[in-house]
């Protein structure tokens, strides 16, 4: 995958914080043996997320983070590609939708939880 994101923090107390982030990703294939080429994207495969991680500074050296997230997912969906798409990974979703053309684009949206822990 490649991609990109931004993001910012708030302060909420001395030792909390509020993270907002937001990212973008897209399938790469590299070394594919199947194309001719080392590094190739054969179809639009994307994974975007919105996250709202709360954290707490447990000391100087060590903060936990966890919170939800809004998850987006937008593919070409064709069964003839013989690849898995993105919204087939999710076990569930709030939107799942498949425009009927050539690709057959398939838009889903699911939210999920997240955490983490830093030092």
């Amino acid at each position: 995958m490649f991609g990109g994101g931004l993001g910012t923090g708030f302060d909420l107390s001395e030792n909390m914080m509020l993270n907002i982030e937001g990212t973008v990703h897209q399938e790469l294939w590299i070394g594919n043996p199947a194309n001719a080429y080392f590094l190739y994207i054969d179809r639009l495969n994307l994974y975007n997320s919105v996250k709202f991680l709360f954290g707490w500074n447990m000391d100087d050296n060590v903060s936990i983070h966890v919170g939800p997230t809004f998850n987006v997912s937008v593919s070409h969906s064709n069964p003839d590609f013989g690849v898995m798409s993105w919204h087939e990974i999710s076990p569930y979703s709030i939107y799942n939708h498949t425009s009927n053309n050539y690709e057959q684009t398939n838009v889903q949206m699911w939210v999920g939880l997240q955490g983490s822990i830093s030092f």
